[in-house]
C-alpha cells in the first residue's frame, strides 16, 4: 500500500509532478532573464545594482546604449514602446521605479541563458552610468 500524503497517495501524487514537470517542459518556459537596480547614491552596491548620482539622466544614457547595440523599438506589435528595445530573441527594458530608482531588464528569449548581448549591454549600460558625484 502506498505512503499517504493527506488524501492523496503518493504514487499519486508522483504522478501529478511528473504531468506538472512535462506542462513546464511543452509550454516553452525558457528565458533568462537579469534585473538591474539603478540607485541614487545608495549606501551598499549589490552585484546587479548600478549606483548614480542624484538627479543624473538614466534615460538617456540606456538609450544610446540600446541605439549603439542596434535593438529596435518596434517591439512586439511593430510599435514603438518608451522605453523598450529588441533583437531577436532578446529585450531590454527601462522602468522608472520610486525615489529616483530604476529597473533595467534585460530578457534573453526563449534561450534559457545568457547571451553575449545581455553581457554587452550591462556592460555598457554600466559605463555609461558611471559618474562622479563629488562634484
Amino acid at each position: 500500500m502506498p505512503a499517504r500524503l493527506g488524501p492523496v497517495a503518493f504514487g499519486d501524487a508522483q504522478k501529478v509532478l511528473c504531468a506538472l514537470a512535462l506542462m513546464l517542459l511543452i509550454a516553452g518556459c525558457d528565458g533568462h532573464l537579469v534585473r538591474l537596480r539603478i540607485k541614487e547614491q545608495p549606501a551598499v552596491l549589490h552585484r546587479r545594482d548600478i549606483g548614480v548620482c542624484a538627479g543624473q539622466d538614466v534615460v538617456g544614457p540606456v538609450q544610446a546604449v540600446a541605439r549603439s547595440l542596434a535593438l529596435d523599438e518596434k517591439c512586439g506589435a511593430g510599435e514603438v514602446v518608451p522605453l523598450q528595445w529588441c533583437a531577436q530573441g532578446f529585450w531590454l527594458g527601462l522602468v522608472r521605479e520610486t525615489r529616483g530608482s530604476w529597473t533595467v531588464e534585460l530578457a534573453d528569449w526563449p534561450s534559457p541563458s545568457r547571451s553575449e548581448l545581455s553581457f554587452q549591454a550591462e556592460a555598457k549600460i554600466r559605463e555609461a552610468l558611471k559618474g562622479d558625484c563629488s562634484r
